[in-house]
């Protein structure tokens, strides 16, 4: 099994690094402090799990995901990204949904850390029962049919948005440009009174 870690902080970084070295099954764990610096390592296509830490999650986090995915591997192939973040996000749904596992860096120790690895790299995919919770806790849904608030072409943008695609995928598939895209999904969310991406996904029901 191969690891991948991406870490800014160098203590952290190293810290990771330390508890899976000697762990059974890891063959080769490989470190750098910025997704960038992935086009100097020579081989990852055998890339099990990255591991990545980030200071906040935005929408460009949940678009790297799917990035960092061909990166590793030349095709899109799914590989799990254990997502250390500061605190719980409306987009940490976004995530789940790119085969990313959002957890805040003060949930999980050493342990919890390994076991995660070996869990998901068994097939299974975990939802901490915190994140949940934190994502409830921050979200108040919008009441009214959500088709009535929308227009047709906006409902249909939010519908694939739900389905993670990013504006030039949603600007491919329904024929028009990216700059239509952004102005239907900045329409959106004011609509639904949405901070972003995640939250009308949510408002509208749409995250299952």
């Amino acid at each position: 099994m191969r690891i991948v870690v991406i870490e800014r902080d160098p203590l952290a970084r190293g810290g990771i690094t330390a508890i899976l070295r000697h762990e059974e099954g890891i063959k080769s764990i490989v470190e750098v402090s910025a997704y960038h610096d992935l086009s100097r390592e020579p081989s990852l296509s055998e890339t099990s799990v990255c591991i990545m830490g980030v200071d906040r999650v935005t929408d460009e986090t949940v678009t790297l995901v799917s990035q960092l995915r061909h990166h590793l591997t030349g095709s899109e192939r799914p590989i799990p990204v254990i997502m250390l973040t500061p605190d719980w996000s409306p987009l940490d749904i976004m995530l789940i949904k790119a085969d990313a596992y959002p957890i805040r860096r003060d949930h999980i120790g050493p342990m919890q850390l390994v076991w995660l690895i070996r869990v998901i790299t068994m097939g299974y995919r975990p939802v901490y029962r915190a994140l949940v919770q934190g994502l409830t806790d921050r979200f108040t849904p919008v009441t009214g049919e959500i088709r009535q608030i929308l227009t047709k072409r906006e409902y249909e943008v939010l519908t694939l948005i739900a389905r993670g695609k990013v504006n030039g995928e949603i600007a491919t598939e329904l024929g028009v440009a990216i700059s239509t895209v952004k102005t239907h999904v900045t329409k959106v969310l004011r609509k639904l009174g949405a901070r972003n991406r995640a939250q009308a996904v949510m408002a509208a029901g749409l995250s299952d």
